[in-house]
Formats: structure tokens, sequence, C-alpha cells
């Protein structure tokens, strides 16, 4: 079996299409290819790959772009889904049932997934650190059929060996597997709040806060520019805490909404798990944005940490990488994909 890590990772948004291949050195691992290419609007919408044509062009040209390597067709590759397109569902089974456990999921699947199970792919995984004196615990993912394989259909140069929800893919980049942890991707259109135990989702959820909604935010309140509220933001990030400026109060709901979104997800999980839930660890396009940390913090009393984007790539650590802490806090479900081994696959 071979057991080198050099899948390509494939992430596809409603804004870009990004890819990543390490490559191995006998000091450690380094970024063989990386490129970030942008879609128009419309192409991609709320998940839903509404022009394949375009989307296909566009995988196949960020391959060709990559630096400092382009990426080879028929390269192995792993595809992330987007969290809204897939089902997270923890399942408690009895212990008289592990034997047969792979018939067991498939016949409660229908009690968890809002569609027939031949419209859909579906995986399962074993959480022993949520079982119980009677039960086994399982988190059950599953996608329709028509969404996955579009989505393989997009990136139809590359040799697929997998696909996998983003939440699998960022917990595999971020995760201490002997924590229990929330993830906090701050996005574009939305924020999605992730629940790892073990290094394994049991829970995500989306909520309606991002760039865009912080953005109209200000330019409603203040008055400015899209342009001029995104140069705010790289510089004065989301104001002053203390002195509650102009910038701070006009985005004062979103956070709050965010802060709200946050304690609800942590007391949600501790009951889900029967662990107190923390520690979160940020990351996203927000993610170095002055003052977002700390007031997360002072909202919730929860222990926040900006990720660190190699924490999982074995690197030296002299190397400079490719991309720039910026660039790899918004790629860190690209760089989950193209860590996956192919032990993992086995």
């Amino acid at each position: 079996m071979q057991t080198h890590k050099s899948f390509v990772g494939v992430m596809i948004r409603e804004d870009s299409v990004s890819v990543i291949q390490f490559g191995r050195r006998r000091r450690g691992w380094y970024v063989q290819g990386f490129a970030q290419c942008p879609l128009r609007e419309g192409v991609v919408q709320d998940g839903t790959i509404s022009d394949l044509p375009t989307v296909r062009a566009t995988v196949d040209q960020a391959c060709r772009d990559a630096t400092p390597h382009p990426i080879k067709p028929s390269a192995p590759a792993v595809v992330a889904l987007p969290e809204r397109k897939t089902f997270l569902r923890v399942m408690m089974v009895p212990h008289a049932a592990e034997s047969q456990l792979s018939t067991t999921v498939q016949f409660e699947m229908e009690n968890h997934i809002p569609l027939p199970p031949e419209e859909v792919y579906y995986d399962f995984q074993r959480i022993p650190a949520l079982d119980t004196k009677t039960d086994i615990a399982v988190v059950l993912l599953a996608a329709s059929r028509q969404t996955v394989d579009t989505y393989r259909a997009a990136c139809a140069s590359l040799r697929i060996v997998g696909v996998e929800a983003d939440s699998t893919a960022d917990a595999r980049a971020i995760c201490d597997k002997r924590k229990t942890q929330l993830l906090i991707m701050c996005g574009i259109t939305q924020t999605r709040l992730t629940a790892v135990v073990s290094g394994i989702p049991v829970f995500s959820v989306s909520i309606p806060v991002g760039i865009s909604t912080m953005q109209a935010d200000v330019v409603r309140a203040l008055g400015v520019t899209p342009e001029e509220a995104n140069t705010l933001f790289t510089h004065q990030g989301i104001g002053s805490y203390i002195d509650r400026d102009p910038l701070f109060m006009a985005l004062q709901p979103s956070l709050q909404s965010l802060a709200d979104a946050l304690r609800k997800s942590s007391a949600f999980c501790a009951k889900l798990t029967s662990q107190e839930m923390t520690t979160a660890v940020l990351y996203g396009k927000m993610a170095l944005w002055r003052g977002l940390r700390a007031k997360l913090v002072a909202e919730t009393g929860m222990r926040i940490a900006v990720a660190d984007p190699w924490k999982c790539v074995h690197r030296q650590s002299s190397e400079i990488p490719v991309l720039n802490r910026s660039t790899a806090l918004d790629n860190m479900t690209v760089i989950g994909c193209a860590l996956r081994s192919y032990e993992d696959l086995a």
C-alpha cells in the first residue's frame, strides 16, 4: 500500500476554486503546488454548481496555474463538499448491534436523513469517546448522490479518490485529536461552527454572518462604499471594543449574533457530548481581523485561538511556506483535503 501524502485537495466555493498538493522530502513536507482562481458571481450558488462547464474549466486552470509546480492531470484528488450540502448526525446504537453495525446504520439512516437511502452516498465512523453503558456512538455523514456526482464531474481532469464534508477536512488540518473543540470558520456570507470530538466532527451549523453582512452593516451605518469598508476591516478590524467607536458600533449587531450563536452551539455540544466545550479555534477570511478574537472571548468566556495553518503539516520549521498566513487561514479546508492519507481510504 502506498503511504506518501500526495493527494490534491480541491475546494469549490461561491467565489473561487482552490487546489493544493503537498510533496515530501526527507526533512518533511512542502507545498508542491497551490492556486486559487476566482469564479464569477452565480456560477456556484449556496453550494450548488449551476454552471458545470465553467467550474470544470476553472479547476483545470487552477491546476495549471499552481505554484511553484503545476498539478498534473489525473493526479489523485480529494474534493470538499460544502457543509450545507451534507447531513451530519450522531446515532446511538445498542452494543448488541455492534457485530452488524453497517446493517444497523443503513436501516436506521432513514430516521436521520431527509432523503431516501437510494439517493444518498453515506459513510459512518465510531466515536468511542461518546459511548455509553448501553450504546455505542456513531457519526453518520451523508450527501445526495446528485451533489456528489456534480462535484466529481467538476474535477473530471483529476482522479477522484475521495469526497468529504469541509468540516471533516477542517478538523484534519486544525484539530488536536486529544481535545474536544469548537471550530469557527468565518467566510464571505456565513460563519460555520463545528464541534469536534477526538478529531471527528459531530455537529455543524452555519449562521448568516460573514464578511458580506459585516460590509453591509458598515456601508449602511457609516455611508462608505464597500471598498472603503474593506479598507477599514484591513486596517482597523472590528474597531475599538473599549472606545466603542463608530466602526465597532456599526458591527455590533452582527458581532452579537455571532457571539450568541457561539454560546448556544457550545451549550448544545456540551449536552450532545457530555463534555464541556471551553476551547475554540478561529479561521477563515476574518480570523486575523484586529479585535475579533478578543471580542468573542469577552462575550463567551471561551479560550479561543487563531488556527495554526501548518499545525498538521510536518514541514521543516525553517522552510517558508508558499502561502502567507492569511491565505492559508482562508484555505484550511483544501489543506485538510490534501492531508488525507491513503490509509484513510482503505
